[in-house]
């Protein structure tokens, strides 16, 4: 059971030092750093036109640190007789590494707050929430938001998102129902499970963004505001459906290959618009889609080693997906690697919370546990040494316990929260491989 430590909560800024707790009522800048582990809130933005800054002139910004309680980094909101009423408008939050909270920067109904030049890593829920219906010009800049489950919530109309680099959160950007006419620009959006979530159904402009090795790049079909973005290496994409190849291949084979192109929309062929390209280039390289977006192809190898094929669609609006696969010539050789179920948080992108930790190469060196009410998952969070390769088998002699005696384990392809997204294995049994 969390216990947060209460205090009675003191004006503070300029001159005034901020305590864990406090308001910060005139402009104030961090002279170290702010552990406040077991609190609710770290500061309370206390009043209108101000600035938190955390610039460190002789080294790294100054960090505000909790400890993944329910509590806030930086929160903007007061409580009046009527409740949560509204935040204090034109703040600004500049130059901190905000880490650990439940989420670090929450902005209720305010208008003209900015947030910049910060590293938001590693809260247990949100990364930035802007929230509360009302919440306008709204201005998220030039910032790194990092290993949050969600990198930014949006829940507002009229934001700003622009120039961040959003890596390795479980959803790079989610906007709820109630969000819309937001602008999302310029944006590198990396290595996340999913880099946006649009939910809203309404037109939010997603423009000039960069999405780069991402599970799945747009986690809905995206809307007509979402034009000119650039979306490279992604496992999973709407425009572009590739099937994967399952062995390899000797000298003189020949090689198929199949894909389908849409608009970005994920729904409507995408006609005549892929280009493909092989290195090491092969002069029997031979394609042709048709009216439906579908694409046919071969090619014949005739040296030994790796090919990769690379995908290229540029669509009606303007968004170019690229996506390369490898095949693989001549003999190849095979070693296992081990991986243990950790209850350690991962670090790539992955599912992170209550029931998604990692899988890693070091042993436990006790007991661990994790929970939640239907399943839990864990995916690795190491590497391999060998970058290129297939997956042939898995061998899961399983040793671990489940609380409700479950007899199955599952595998999939491609660790994901949402079961429409995943590619499922049958269920196997605690001792047993797939392939």
């Amino acid at each position: 059971m969390f216990s947060a430590k209460t205090a009675k909560a003191d004006d503070c800024g300029s001159s005034t030092v901020c305590k864990c707790g406090d308001n910060v009522t005139t402009n104030y800048t961090l002279t170290s750093d702010l552990n406040c582990s077991g609190w609710g809130t770290a500061l309370n933005i206390g009043a209108d036109n101000i600035t938190i800054s955390g610039n460190n002139p002789s080294g790294e910004n100054f960090k505000i640190v909790g400890d993944g309680s329910n509590g806030i980094g930086i929160s903007n909101h007061y409580n009046d007789s009527d409740g949560y009423n509204k935040g204090y408008n034109n703040a600004t939050i500049e130059n901190l590494t905000v880490t650990g909270f439940m989420r670090g920067i929450s902005i209720y109904a305010a208008s003209g707050v900015i947030v910049q030049h910060t590293n938001i890593n590693s809260n247990n829920f949100d990364g930035i929430f802007l929230y509360g219906g009302v919440v306008t010009d709204a201005t998220i800049t030039k910032n790194i938001i990092t290993l949050n489950p969600s990198g930014i919530d949006v829940a507002v109309s009229g934001s700003s998102i622009t120039n961040n680099a959003i890596t390795s959160n479980e959803t790079g950007i989610s906007f709820s129902v109630n969000s819309f006419n937001n602008t999302i620009n310029g944006n590198t959006i990396t290595s996340n499970n999913i880099g946006i979530v649009d939910n809203s159904g309404k037109l939010n402009s997603l423009t000039n963004n960069n999405f780069y090795y991402n599970n799945r790049a747009i986690g809905s079909p995206a809307n007509s505001g979402f034009l000119s973005n650039n979306l490279f290496g992604n496992l999973n994409n709407n425009a572009l459906v590739i099937q994967p190849p399952t062995n390899t291949y000797q000298l003189g084979d020949t090689i198929h290959f199949t894909a389908s192109t849409f608009n970005e929309d994920g729904t409507t062929a995408c006609m005549h618009c892929a280009t493909i390209t092989l290195s090491p280039s092969e002069t029997s390289l031979t394609y042709a889609d048709n009216v439906s977006g579908n694409i046919t192809g071969f090619f014949i190898p005739t040296r030994i080693g790796t090919y990769s094929l690379t995908f290229s669609v540029t669509d009606s609006g303007g968004n170019k997906t690229e996506r390369q696969i490898l095949y693989f010539v001549g003999n190849t050789s095979s070693q296992t690697t081990r991986y243990y179920f950790r209850s350690t948080g991962t670090t790539h992108g992955q599912p992170y919370g209550t029931d998604a930790y990692s899988m890693l190469s070091d042993a436990p060196n006790g007991s661990e546990s994790w929970q939640c009410i239907k399943w839990v998952q864990n995916s690795p969070d190491v590497e391999p040494i060998y970058p290129l390769s297939f997956l042939a088998n898995v061998n899961d002699n399983i040793f671990y316990t489940t609380f409700n005696n479950s007899p199955f384990m599952g595998v999939e392809r491609y660790a994901d929260h949402n079961g429409d997204l995943v590619d499922y294995s049958v269920n196997i049994p605690q001792s047993g491989s797939v392939s």
